[in-house]
C-alpha cells in the first residue's frame, strides 16, 4: 500500500477511496495502469465510447462495484432493479448467478452498438473483478477515517499516539507497540506520577504521560476519586498526605500496592521499598482515624494543616529496590519499564547479538513468512512445561523485550539440552524459526538458546586472535566447554562464505556457529547450529584459514 501511495501521489481524497478499493485480490491488478493513468492521462483507453462516463474518474479502470452497476446499465440496458441483482452476486461472490449473466449481457450490449467480441471481453473482465470488488461507499468511510487519522498522526502525533493507547486499555502487548512507535518518533512515554497523570493516557508538552487507568487492580471510581480530589484541594505533598486525603475513599491495600509498584509516588521523595513495607500501616491507621478521634484528640490524620507539617511518620530505613528490582515490579503492576530497560545490563552483548525487535515479528505491520529463521532476545517472563504422549518433557515459555512479548516453544529434544536456561527472569538469545497459524499470534520455535551476560562479565570475542592452540595434540582441537563457533569471512558475497554456510547445513546441529564480515566488521548470529567435532573444525580450517577459525 505504501508502494502504491508513494506511486499514485494522491491530490485528493478520491485518490485514497480508490486506493483502498483497489488494493485486494482481482482489482490490485489494476494498480499499475490506475497508477501510469493517473499521471498521463493521455494513455487512458475505453473499449467503448459508453464507458468513458463511468470510468473516467478511475482513469479508465474498473474499481467499484457501482461501476460494475452502471456498465450494466448503460452498456448492456439492464434495469436498476435487474442491475441490482449482479450486485448481490458480486457482494455474496456467487459466481454461477453471474455466468448466468453473460448472455444477456452480451446481447444487450449488442443492442447499445458494442460488438459482440468486445461485450464478451468486457463481461470475462467484469467477472474476474467482481468476486473482490469493492462499494465505494465503504472505500470511501474508510478513506475519510484514513485521512483524519494520517494527518493527526503527522500534525498532532502525542494527541494521536496518546489517544491510540487509551483505546486499547488493558491490551498490554498494543500499548507496548505502541510506546515503540512513540520511542521511534522521539517522543517519551513519561511514567505513572499520582500529580500528574490523569486516567487515560495525556499529553505532556510533546511528550505523553502514562495513564493510570492503564495500572492493574485499580479501578476507575478511584482514580475518579483521586483526579477530583487533586483538583479541589492541589497536588498531594507527601504519601502520608494522600493517604489521608483518600481515605474516606475506596482506599485499599491491593490498589495503593500496584500505585507504589508502578512508581506513581517516586516523587513525593520517599524510596519505593519503604513506601512497599509501610503502606498497610498507614492504611490501617487511616481507616482507624474516626473510630479512635475521640474529642480533643490528634492523631497523625488530624492535625491542623498536617499537609504542611514534616512528616511526623516513621518509614522503616530500608535501601532502595535495585533497578532491577523496580523494573520487574513496574512490568507487574503497568505491563512496562519505566526505570529502565531490562535488557539494558545486557548492552554489550546485545550490541554484538544484534537480535530483531519482539515488536516487529508480533505487530499488525509484521510481513514475514512463516518458518522464517530469526533471532530475538528478552527475559523469560513464564514458564509451562508439559509432557507429550511419550512421556517426554516440553516447555513453552513467554519471552518479552522492551516493545514485544512472544511465545517460544521448546520441544522435548530443545528442552533437554537448553532446560536450566528456562526459567523465569532469566535473559537469554533465542534463536529459532516462526510459526505463523490464522488467528494465533506468532510463536517462535526454538533451535536453540544462549543465556546473556551482563555487561560487567562480559568481554567481546576478538576474531582475529585463534582460541584453538597450535601445541595441542593433533585431533584434540576444542578447548575445554566452548560456547560458540567463530568464523571470519571476507564478506557475505564471498565463495568462502557461501562455502562456509553450505558446511554447516550439512552438519547442522545444535552447537552456536557465528560469522565475522571482515568487510564491515560485523558478527551475524542468525545461522544454523552445527554438530560440532573435530573433523568439521578441520574442514573449517581448511577452507577459511585456520587463524580464521575460532572457538570461545
Amino acid at each position: 500500500m505504501q508502494k502504491m501511495l508513494t506511486g499514485l501521489a494522491p491530490e485528493r481524497i478520491d485518490d485514497i477511496i480508490a486506493a483502498i478499493a483497489l488494493y485486494r485480490p482481482g482489482p490490485m491488478d489494476s494498480i499499475p495502469r490506475f497508477v501510469k493513468c493517473r499521471h498521463h492521462p493521455e494513455e487512458v483507453t475505453y473499449e467503448t465510447p459508453l464507458l468513458e462516463p463511468i470510468l473516467r474518474s478511475t482513469y479508465g479502470c474498473v474499481v467499484y462495484q457501482e461501476q460494475v452497476m452502471q456498465i450494466f446499465r448503460d452498456v448492456a440496458g439492464y434495469s436498476f432493479g435487474h442491475a441490482d441483482i449482479v450486485r448481490r452476486a458480486m457482494s455474496k461472490k456467487k459466481a454461477d448467478v453471474l455466468l448466468s449473466e453473460r448472455e444477456a449481457f452480451v446481447m444487450g450490449a449488442k443492442g447499445h452498438g458494442v460488438e459482440q467480441e468486445v461485450a464478451e471481453k468486457l463481461f470475462s473482465d467484469m467477472e474476474s473483478f467482481a468476486n473482490y470488488a469493492f462499494n465505494k461507499s465503504h472505500a470511501a468511510a474508510y478513506a475519510l477515517i484514513s485521512y483524519r487519522t494520517a494527518y493527526l498522526k503527522q500534525h498532532y502525533p502525542s494527541a494521536y499516539l496518546s489517544a491510540l493507547m487509551t483505546s486499547v486499555l488493558g491490551n498490554q502487548t498494543k500499548i507496548a507497540e505502541y510506546m515503540g512507535e512513540c520511542s521511534a518518533r522521539g517522543i517519551r512515554t513519561l511514567p505513572p506520577d499520582i500529580n500528574e497523570s490523569r486516567i487515560p493516557f495525556s499529553t505532556s508538552g510533546k511528550d505523553i504521560r502514562f495513564g493510570l487507568l492503564a495500572i492493574k487492580n485499580v479501578g476507575r471510581q478511584f482514580l475518579e476519586q483521586i483526579l477530583s480530589e487533586r483538583e479541589q484541594n492541589g497536588k498531594f505533598s507527601s504519601f502520608e498526605d494522600f493517604i489521608s486525603r483518600m481515605s474516606a475513599g475506596d482506599l485499599n491495600k491491593r490498589m495503593v500496592e500496584s500505585l507504589i509498584k508502578a512508581g506513581t509516588f517516586d516523587r513525593l521523595g520517599v524510596y519505593r521499598s519503604r513506601l512497599m513495607a509501610a503502606h498497610e500501616r498507614l492504611i490501617q491507621q487511616a481507616s482507624e482515624k474516626d473510630k479512635n478521634n475521640l474529642a480533643g484528640q490528634l492523631d497523625l490524620f488530624s492535625m491542623p494543616n498536617a499537609a504542611e507539617q514534616p512528616s511526623l511518620f516513621s518509614y522503616p530505613n530500608l535501601p532502595e529496590f535495585s533497578v532491577r528490582e523496580k523494573l520487574m515490579m513496574e512490568r507487574e503492576a503497568a505491563g512496562m519499564f519505566f526505570s529502565g530497560e531490562m535488557m539494558e545490563s545486557f548492552s554489550k552483548q546485545l550490541a554484538v547479538l544484534h537480535p530483531t525487535p519482539i515488536s516487529t515479528l508480533v505487530g499488525e505491520d509484521a510481513d514475514l513468512a512463516d518458518r522464517t529463521r530469526v533471532s530475538v532476545a528478552g527475559m523469560i517472563t513464564s514458564v509451562t512445561v508439559k509432557n507429550t504422549k511419550k512421556g517426554e518433557r516440553m516447555a513453552f515459555f513467554s519471552l518479552e523485550d522492551q516493545f514485544g512479548e512472544i511465545e517460544c516453544i521448546a520441544f522435548p529434544n530443545l528442552f533437554a539440552e537448553y532446560g536450566r536456561l528456562i526459567r523465569s527472569d532469566n535473559a537469554v538469545f533465542a534463536t529459532g524459526t516462526l510459526s505463523l497459524r490464522e488467528d494465533e499470534p506468532p510463536k517462535l520455535n526454538l533451535n536453540r538458546l544462549e543465556e546473556l551476560i551482563e555487561n560487567d562479565r562480559y568481554t567481546e570475542p576478538d576474531p582475529t586472535v585463534s582460541q584453538v592452540s597450535p601445541s595441542e595434540p593433533k585431533g584434540n582441537t576444542r578447548p575445554a566447554m566452548p560456547k560458540r563457533l567463530y568464523l571470519r569471512v571476507p564478506d557475505r558475497e564471498s565463495e568462502q562464505y557461501r562455502k562456509a554456510v553450505n558446511l554447516a547445513e550439512i552438519f547442522e546441529g545444535s552447537f552456536p556457529i557465528a560469522y565475522y564480515d571482515a568487510s564491515v566488521g560485523q558478527y551475524d548470529f542468525s545461522g544454523r547450529g552445527i554438530a560440532l567435532s573435530d573433523y568439521l573444525v578441520r574442514e573449517f580450517q581448511a577452507l577459511l584459514g585456520a587463524e580464521n577459525v575460532i572457538l570461545k
